[in-house]
């Protein structure tokens, strides 16, 4: 991503606070939508059904979310930033798990934490969501973060999975960086990929082949 930021840990106090945070944990899926991902020949639409790309999260670089107090009606962080693949500095005796965000609300007497979870990890939540009756469907592979293809096109595809205790993220913010695009011809995209304004586009001199991503979204959940 291209940013200076950091991981670090949010102590300043919000503006509004009204309630302590309990530390129960929760598994949160990250699921992005493209209703277009498509590649043209030169002067000649091709669907993104017919031709295969590859859109992918980067684990290397910064991601930017927003949170919540989950027993707040108001109490927010506004696009804080974290790398999923580094954790933060914890004092010694610290008896929370290594994290790679946290957050103390007004009042609580705990920090609350978000962890970025690898593919065993997600398989073993989904796997005891389901023994517990959790909304979680089908296959714990189903529910496994993936790459996108052009066959999901207006779906919806869980890209990166998370456990949070006390905080809830409700909005992903691209900043540019955090995507990989590979055409169908085989070029990979990195620098430049950026879908802050849902739409991007490209052009594959390789293969004489124009590549593009139209009106995409991103959706978070709790499974």
């Amino acid at each position: 991503m291209n940013t200076s930021y950091r991981p670090h840990t949010d102590t300043s106090d919000p503006q509004h606070s009204t309630s302590q945070t309990p530390q129960s944990s929760k598994s949160i899926k990250v699921t992005l939508h493209q209703s277009s991902f498509s590649q043209e020949e030169r002067n000649h639409n091709i669907t993104a059904y017919s031709r295969e790309a590859i859109l992918s999260l980067l684990k290397n670089t910064n991601l930017c979310f927003s949170i919540r107090n989950p027993l707040s009606d108001y109490e927010t962080r506004d696009k804080i930033v974290f790398h999923p693949t580094e954790t933060l500095d914890q004092d010694e005796g610290d008896r929370e798990p290594p994290h790679h965000f946290c957050v103390k609300w007004e009042g609580s007497k705990k920090v609350s934490t978000l962890i970025v979870l690898d593919d065993d990890a997600v398989k073993a939540a989904l796997k005891k969501g389901k023994k517990k009756g959790g909304k979680s469907k089908g296959d714990a592979e189903v529910d496994v973060p993936r790459d996108l293809t052009s066959e999901d096109s207006g779906e919806f595809v869980p890209v990166l999975a998370m456990e949070c205790r006390g905080l809830e993220p409700y909005a992903f913010h691209p900043m540019g960086g955090e995507f990989r695009v590979v055409s169908q011809g085989g070029v990979a995209f990195e620098e430049g990929v950026d879908l802050s304004e849902g739409d991007w586009a490209d052009y594959d001199e390789e293969n004489d082949m124009s590549v593009s991503i139209n009106e995409f979204e991103a959706k978070i959940i709790a499974c």
